[in-house]
């Protein structure tokens, strides 16, 4: 448990350090990905939680190519970060352009 717990705080000096300099998470980069999308693809739950707990991350936030937190969890096989999103409270049943028109899913 210390060593989850001390890999949250140095991630959180981390992205606070980040904050202070000025970075904004909620660019986009070359493909329309933040860094809250990142995290979400590669699986990382403790920036993810800080994400949602000290940045106040939009559950709902759709990338450039439509697809939710969610969706992108889907997408890339982390049933793990699925499971910690849907704790944040997202609607499981919202509509995007990806997962109505079905799109290039």
């Amino acid at each position: 448990m210390y060593a989850i717990h001390s890999s949250r705080e140095i991630c959180k000096d981390i992205i606070d350090i980040l904050v202070a300099q000025g970075a904004d998470f909620s660019l986009e980069d070359r493909c329309g990905q933040t860094a809250f999308m990142h995290a979400i693809i590669s699986g990382l739950r403790t920036p993810i939680s800080l994400f949602f707990e000290v940045y106040s991350a939009d559950a709902h936030a759709e990338a450039s190519n439509g697809l939710t937190p969610v969706l992108q969890a889907i997408r890339h096989f982390k049933p793990r970060v699925m499971d910690q999103i849907v704790r944040y409270g997202v609607d499981l049943n919202k509509c995007t352009s990806v997962s109505c028109g079905f799109g290039d899913f």
